[in-house]
């Protein structure tokens, strides 16, 4: 084949969004584009000649015995919902495998078509809609607790003042007091209610800020591992809120672990990711994994609801409070895992001015 030809089919695949995957029939890598690349984490100089299998392979033998179908039969086989793990992260795709074997010098075609962002875009939609709806509910009903208690409150104030009795004035005192309580109560129910300040940030200073208020809380039984990507831009939200977020979430991890034992903060960035029916052609992600437990099972998927939490002795609003900053930010958390350990998740788009409703784009896209 010609080389301006064959440069033009190469320029073709790398505009791509699908990722694909040419072998030999001995499954050897012949080449691979450029969203292959992303998908893999990995390089065509590092991996050309390697092993297709040795790569994604490794504990799945369901994906070898597709292969031997396709070769077998000469047809097209589609392997669904295959789990690949790349830098501590997991996802999940459908293989397509088609063979070539009488054209193009006897080739097999991957196709890798990520799910898992489909399954966490419909994941999160349902969350927030439900958070939305929770928060809605609950500053209606703090609304109407919080104005008897103004009443409460005030006839305890009249009533001191007409008091003489020293222990008759420590019951109002007690009933002053335990109305401010409840208030106060009531307000973090309610979540924040300042705008979000618009600001440049750099974000390991945040993280790098909370670290230290965790080993002079923790001492020598806390400790922070930290993996940063330098090359980061700096980003634009709410110096206080994020730090708040960062620590609410940072803090659950250590109560997880009894109060003392390791955290780790990472940072890189994503491409193409989609937060609240919006896609963002880039945006940070930083990972606040710890070696706890874990979270049960059975609140998982309700672990950011208002009164839900890992741990027992705790309200449940850190982590409402901390998604709820986050959206007003255009963010997101969410639960996943890194290395086996526990992890938290945390999404800010880069203010590229890129960001596209999905709902106006096609699925393939996302």
């Amino acid at each position: 084949m010609d080389m301006p030809v064959l440069n033009q089919i190469t320029h073709f695949f790398d505009a791509l969004s699908v990722a694909v995957v040419a072998c030999d029939r001995d499954l050897k890598i012949q080449y691979l584009n450029s969203s292959a690349e992303d998908l893999l984490g990995v390089s065509r100089g590092s991996v050309s000649g390697s092993v297709l299998i040795d790569i994604i392979g490794k504990d799945d033998s369901r994906i070898e015995s597709v292969i031997r179908k396709a070769l077998k039969y000469e047809r097209r086989y589609t392997l669904r919902e295959y789990e690949y793990e790349t830098l501590g992260q997991r996802m999940m795709f459908d293989i397509t495998i088609t063979p070539t074997l009488e054209k193009f010098d006897s080739f097999l075609i991957f196709e890798l078509h990520r799910t898992d962002r489909l399954q966490r875009l419909a994941r999160e939609t349902e969350h927030l809609e439900r958070q939305k709806s929770y928060r809605t509910i609950i500053r209606s009903v703090a609304h109407e607790i919080k104005n008897p208690l103004g009443g409460i409150r005030g006839a305890a104030q009249l009533l001191d003042a007409e008091l003489v009795e020293p222990s008759q004035r420590e019951c109002t005192a007690i009933l002053i007091h335990e109305a401010d309580r409840l208030t106060s109560m009531l307000d973090r129910f309610m979540g924040a209610r300042r705008a979000p300040k618009q600001e440049w940030l750099n974000i390991h200073r945040v993280l790098e800020h909370v670290a230290k208020l965790l080993l002079t809380a923790g001492g020598d039984t806390v400790t922070v591992i930290r993996d940063y990507d330098p090359s980061l831009p700096k980003i634009l939200g709410d110096d206080e809120q994020l730090t708040q977020v960062v620590l609410n979430i940072a803090k659950n991890a250590v109560e997880a672990q009894g109060g003392a034992g390791t955290i780790g903060f990472r940072t890189r960035s994503e491409s193409s990711f989609t937060i609240d029916r919006k896609l963002h052609r880039q945006v940070l992600l930083i990972q606040i994994w710890d070696h706890g437990p874990g979270v049960p099972e059975d609140i998982a998927d309700h672990i950011f609801d208002p009164t839900v939490g890992a741990n027992p002795s705790g309200s449940g609003l850190g982590l409402s409070i901390a998604q709820e900053l986050l959206q007003r930010q255009g963010g997101l958390v969410d639960l996943d895992e890194y290395k086996g350990n526990t992890c938290f998740r945390i999404y800010l788009p880069f203010p590229d001015g890129n960001s596209v409703d999905v709902r106006t784009i096609k699925v393939d896209e996302l």
